[in-house]
């Protein structure tokens, strides 16, 4: 298997050329890449909702193919809303993430007062950390377009950075490739 990673190097550093593509267009065209983003994911849900349903239909004699049925019609309704308003898909994903971050920076909040007296060095950065992600919640809540915006900008520099990787990596798979090429434990027998 190793061997395979070591001849194959060149896809690698492909993968990391199509991420680093990926997140330029997300810095570039952000909508779009929302859009498509909404796309993606709704037509996924809507094909597992189809298979759902194909299931159910194929296990009648089981006791829980209703229920089968009702969440593959559920996925399916669910997958073509997100594909017919993909946009709106965007923002409701950036307000789920909004409250999800205010969640969380309430608990971190919670958890300064029960530890700063035993962790004196750490209680202040746990503190302003979960009053940051509180702010950065209800920034998400209310322009929730803006956040959708924000977080494919995010999305885009991640893409960037495993990109880079990618390539270092491979690089560093070719320059080790060409040294086992006479043999080594990693040569396989017949």
């Amino acid at each position: 298997m190793e061997l395979v990673y070591y001849r194959n190097w060149w896809l690698l550093s492909l993968k990391g050329v199509a991420l680093i593509v990926l997140g330029i267009l997300a810095f570039i065209f952000p909508i779009n890449v929302i859009i498509g983003l909404a796309l993606y994911v709704g037509i996924l849900v809507a094909i597992s909702g189809l298979l759902l349903i194909i299931m159910a239909f194929s296990n009648r004699d089981r006791s829980q193919w209703p229920w089968i049925l009702v969440l593959g019609m559920f996925d399916v309704v669910l997958g073509a809303f997100l594909v017919f308003y993909p946009l709106l898909t965007a923002m409701a994903f950036a307000i789920i993430t909004g409250f999800w971050a205010v969640f969380t920076g309430v608990l971190q909040i919670a958890a300064f007062f029960s530890i700063r007296k035993v962790h004196s060095s750490t209680w202040s950065l746990l503190l302003v950390t979960g009053i940051l992600v509180i702010v950065l919640g209800m920034n998400l809540i209310w322009s929730p377009f803006i956040g959708a915006v924000a977080l494919t900008y995010l999305l885009g520099f991640e893409a960037i950075l495993v990109g880079v990787m990618s390539i270092i990596y491979s690089l560093r798979l070719r320059q080790i490739s060409s040294t086992i090429t006479g043999g080594g434990p990693f040569q396989y027998s017949h």
